[in-house]
């Protein structure tokens, strides 16, 4: 599963595209601006003459992004690569203390990434959040880039996703019993021996969600909701029914759970993309030997 440590969720795009509507703009010169419009645009020769002109090519913008910065989000490798011989400073910091590096992990730019750490980019410079890019990488479920960082030294163990897991989505107060059935099995679920460091392995998630005219889904059964074969990911959605009541809740995932991994093999496998479903298998008929379904108590 993903490291323990939690990170602040970071920034969007458009948080650094807003801040003159919320009255944080700085003024900045206008050949300033230029160069970071060149950046975003990944304008090479443009960024090259103000440069050349005797612009300094760390000039930040309102947020205190650099051109390198702007250029590593966007994944310009080639214009990362010129504003370096230019004198860019890969380990300048923004408002956030985020680096180019930061911004390359967040765009998922392995090119530019490596371009960065072989000129000598620190890759465990932690942010505001104190996270660092392999942390970034890490919390955001991006497994090839945070290999890419540890093959290239960065600090930190490497991520296992684990190959199941399950969530909910809605709650109300009559679906109680079942909400608190699919909390204690998560955690259960979270113990299942089969690892999948750096995600090379197929995950699968299960979504519960209340059926009915009153549910947020409108439809019973089950069914795959996305699949992404890069990331090797299938969520499969179950529709809780309003007739399920106390009696034997973890039954009724359990059973769901099996319908799950029926689903996903052979999709999983059509990818070509490896699934550990009889690892589950078993050890779902393992959970499902328990006999205390009114109140289970998986923790111990």
């Amino acid at each position: 599963m993903l490291a323990p440590k939690v990170c602040s969720s970071h920034f969007t795009f458009d948080s650094y595209t807003s801040l003159r509507e919320i009255g944080l703009e700085i003024v900045m010169p206008a050949i300033a601006r230029e160069l970071i419009a060149a950046a975003k645009k990944g304008d090479r020769m443009a960024a090259g003459r103000l440069i050349r002109n005797g612009l300094d090519p760390n000039s930040p913008d309102a947020a205190g992004l650099t051109a390198l910065m702007w250029a590593a989000r966007k994944g310009h490798r080639n214009l990362v690569a010129a504003l370096l011989k230019w004198g860019a400073n890969p380990d300048a910091r923004d408002h956030k203390c985020q680096t180019a590096l930061h911004h390359a992990v967040e765009g998922e730019h392995r090119a530019v990434i490596r371009t960065l750490v072989s000129a000598g980019a620190d890759q465990n410079a932690k942010d505001t959040y104190d996270c660092t890019p392999f942390e970034v990488a890490s919390l955001a479920g991006d497994y090839k880039t945070a290999k890419e960082l540890s093959d290239l030294g960065a600090k930190g163990s490497p991520p296992d996703p684990g190959i199941l897991s399950i969530g909910k989505e809605g709650s109300e107060s009559d679906y109680l019993p079942i909400d608190e059935a699919i909390d204690l099995l998560s955690l259960r679920l979270a113990e299942l021996p089969e690892h999948n460091p750096w995600g090379a392995r197929g995950h699968l998630q299960v979504i519960f969600g209340a059926s009915g005219p009153q549910g947020k889904w409108r439809r019973d059964g089950i069914r795959k909701r996305t699949f992404s074969k890069e990331k090797k990911i299938l969520i499969v959605q179950v529709a809780v029914p309003k007739s399920l009541t106390k009696k034997r809740p973890v039954e009724f995932l359990l059973n769901s759970i099996h319908k799950a991994v029926d689903l996903a093999e052979p999709t999983f496998k059509r990818a070509k993309v490896e699934f550990a479903a009889a690892a589950i298998r078993d050890y779902l008929q393992a959970i499902g030997a328990m006999k205390n379904w009114e109140f289970p108590d998986f923790r111990g």
